[in-house]
């Protein structure tokens, strides 16, 4: 069975005469950053021992035994060759079947041109012409497998690419469109048309024969789609859709069968947490090097026992899907990697409420094209016990006069049942309250906020700092004031129950009532007492 999708790729691992066997295109340990591919199949045309006779494509026989083929318009006026510099620049059947000895020897450059790219002897490279001295027609297969390769895998993405040299670019490109041959040799068109023309490296080749010496245009071309393969035996044949012989003048080489899965990698942040937090799962899809999409991958992740799902995974894989119900216990995934992107995550948060480490590995995956991943490892404790500190503020007083004294005690208890490391306890003091005189354990800062430090505390310790001041002048109406505020101690450690951490005061300043008896004479004279009281404080 092979499934389309929308990839590309490129890798390195030759067939052997027995067919192609998968491995794996990348390695888990790169999260985001995109890995070559694995070529599966390869063929250079090499296999042209010295002084044999020039041959046709379906004349040809690889390494590997494989026979391959093409349409008639491909193999006949100056197509399907395989040329080589090296060869007679006046061969009779062929400068006959290219209609002069010039187009022959373009063909032989052309060659040449693709040694000089792919760093081969030029006189020793070999290549397919496709030199289009009459018209092809209609889109007609260029190159195809005359038989499916054999090959061991499952769930891969499979792509193709081509080394191709062009002439006469002003003129009409090659347009070579890739398929996949499947089991039943049913053609899978994969991504869309190459322009053959669109490489952006040109190459100088000399005279041959009766060709003046002249540039090319060389480059690797790799599909921008794959297909995801399942079966035991691939093909592959390569369409030219420019049915014009103006122009499309081009020979091609190094034809490969790429494996261009993407690598799954899956890491925990944070990798240790208390037992009833949460962890991030995170998984990683990162495409191979060429970019291409590579559409509908999919995998299901068996959390080890003892973690569970914690809440709603997210991802920003294009067409992404993710079943993950807080409590479940896998966590399932499909989507797919559009042309370009490098890569895209997915984002589970975890769980547990036993202590221990918990490995995830690719020994927990079930994968349908993509890599599998390295082990990766959260650790769940349980939390350390930690001090609880609690803040109280008294004073003897609950009533004041302007001028009083007035002495507040501020008391730090650890509550535990943790030993507290230190504190410091903030104390604004007052509008109101002037001359005001502290401990040396305490300061007063320029924004007139009292800081006290303290040392370590025992559980069912307590500390106390007294803070005295003395009560300024009432201005204003008369009326009663009131003298209120509010400390706070702040533990060094995490603290249990933040809610008992205030202390707080509120003091009620009574002005001083004075008649004076000038004004009051009036009353006197009535027999009347005028008193001038002063509040007995306790």
């Amino acid at each position: 069975m092979v499934r389309r999708a929308g990839a590309v790729a490129g890798v390195a691992a030759v067939v052997a005469a027995t067919g192609a066997s998968f491995a794996m295109a990348t390695t888990p340990g790169s999260p985001g950053t995109p890995q070559a591919p694995t070529t599966i199949y390869a063929e250079n045309f090499q296999n042209r021992p010295a002084a044999t006779p020039i041959v046709r494509l379906n004349q040809y026989t690889g390494a590997s035994g494989q026979r391959y083929t093409a349409d008639a318009p491909w193999l006949r006026q100056c197509n399907g060759w395989i040329a080589s510099s090296a060869q007679p620049v006046a061969p009779t059947a062929q400068v006959n079947d290219c209609g002069n000895q010039g187009t022959w020897n373009a063909v032989q450059q052309m060659a040449y041109a693709l040694g000089v790219y792919t760093g081969i002897a030029p006189g020793s490279n070999y290549a397919v012409s496709a030199m289009t001295s009459g018209n092809p027609g209609a889109p007609h297969v260029e190159f195809k497998t005359a038989s499916n390769i054999p090959f061991s895998g499952s769930n891969r993405f499979v792509t193709f690419s081509v080394d191709v040299a062009a002439i006469n670019c002003f003129a009409n490109h090659p347009l070579l469109q890739f398929s996949l041959l499947d089991g039943a040799g049913t053609a899978i068109p994969v991504g869309s048309q190459i322009d053959g023309c669109s490489a952006s490296r040109t190459i100088n080749v000399p005279q041959i024969g009766s060709a003046p010496a002249k540039s090319a245009t060389v480059g690797t071309y790799t599909s921008n789609g794959a297909v995801l393969v399942n079966g035991s035996s691939i093909g592959v044949q390569m369409v030219n859709n420019q049915p014009s012989g103006t122009g499309n003048d081009h020979a091609f080489d190094n034809i490969k069968i790429l494996d261009v899965t993407p690598q799954l990698d899956k890491s925990f942040s944070p990798v240790e947490v208390n037992t009833g937090g949460t962890s991030t799962l995170t998984f990683t899809i990162t495409n191979t090097s060429e970019l291409a999409a590579k559409n509908g991958w999919s995998f299901t992740d068996a959390l080890p026992a003892g973690l569970t799902v914690a809440g709603a995974g997210t991802t920003n894989c294009p067409s992404g899907a993710v079943t993950a119900a807080a409590g479940a216990t896998s966590v399932s995934v499909t989507g797919n990697l559009t042309a370009g992107m490098a890569s895209c995550t997915v984002s589970v948060p975890v769980t547990s409420g036993t202590a221990g480490s918990y490995t995830n590995g690719p020994g927990n995956m079930s994968l349908v094209g993509l890599n599998p991943p390295a082990n990766t490892t959260v650790t769940f404790v349980e939390p350390d016990p930690s001090a609880d500190l609690a803040l109280s503020k008294t004073a003897p007083q609950d009533e004041v006069q302007p001028g009083d004294r007035i002495t507040y005690t501020l008391t730090v208890m650890n509550l535990g049942p943790a030993e507290s490391s230190g504190h410091t306890v903030t104390d604004p003091i007052p509008a109101g309250l002037v001359d005001v005189q502290v401990p040396a354990s305490c300061s007063i800062g320029s924004d007139s906020v009292i800081t006290c430090t303290g040392g370590p505390l025992a559980a069912g310790d307590s500390v106390s700092y007294e803070i005295s001041g003395t009560v300024d002048a009432v201005n204003g109406d008369g009326a009663a004031k009131y003298l209120t505020n509010a400390a706070q101690v702040t533990g060094n450690d995490p603290d249990s129950d933040p809610g008992n951490n205030t202390g707080s005061k509120t003091v009620r300043v009574v002005p001083v009532v004075s008649l004076a008896i000038g004004g009051l004479g009036a009353l006197a004279g009535a027999g009347a007492w005028f008193l001038r009281r002063r509040s007995t404080l306790n």
